[in-house]
């Protein structure tokens, strides 16, 4: 059994301060280990902010340490992000799991020339950039039209979305093509 004296003699000092090691290619960092994002904004000096700011964009960099928020230290980056620098708590390797460690992955036969091939055509017909302002959460979006309706006091009916029949892979990449070749 520990006492509350035990366990508040090991527990990290919270003084928010970024501990830096190294600095590390940004693109280098596996995106999986990102955990939350903070803006960091310039508090007793601007030139500092901006000096590091620059050099990280210039570089492609960003600052690789660690950093104590409440009682829980984290791996962190601080690297810029649209004219400013930005923290990120990483998860710990420990944290994120080996997905190769699944006998099922190890199992898994290579596909058919005639399937890779169909599919390799659907990837590149379907490829493009990514814009995250494509996304948008529907849940959200038809919670707040009930909102609306209830302010304007309508009566609101619930319809129920027709279920969607699972299809075989092969099909679903051949109506997939189908259709591609329409547009």
């Amino acid at each position: 059994m520990f006492d509350k004296k035990d366990l508040d003699a090991v527990k990290p000092e919270s003084d928010r301060r970024i501990r830096v090691d190294k600095f590390v290619d940004f693109f280098s960092i596996d995106p999986t280990y990102f955990h939350t994002t903070y803006a960091l904004m310039p508090d007793k000096s601007n030139d500092a902010y901006s000096l590091l700011l620059t050099a990280l964009e210039k570089k492609g960099k960003a600052c690789a340490g660690r950093i104590t928020l409440r009682t829980k230290e984290y791996p962190a980056i601080v690297h810029a992000y649209k004219g400013s620098l930005v923290l990120t708590t990483l998860r710990y390797a420990y944290d994120v799991f080996d997905p190769q460690g699944f006998e099922e992955l190890k199992q898994l036969k290579a596909p058919g020339k005639t399937e890779l091939d169909l599919a390799v055509k659907i990837i590149a017909d379907l490829s493009g950039e990514f814009d995250i302002t494509e996304y948008k959460d529907s849940y959200k979006q038809k919670v707040e039209e009930l909102i609306r309706k209830k302010i304007k006091g309508e009566t609101i009916t619930v319809e129920k979305p027709p279920k969607e029949e699972a299809i075989e892979l092969m099909v679903a990449l051949r109506e997939t093509l189908k259709q591609l070749e329409k547009k």
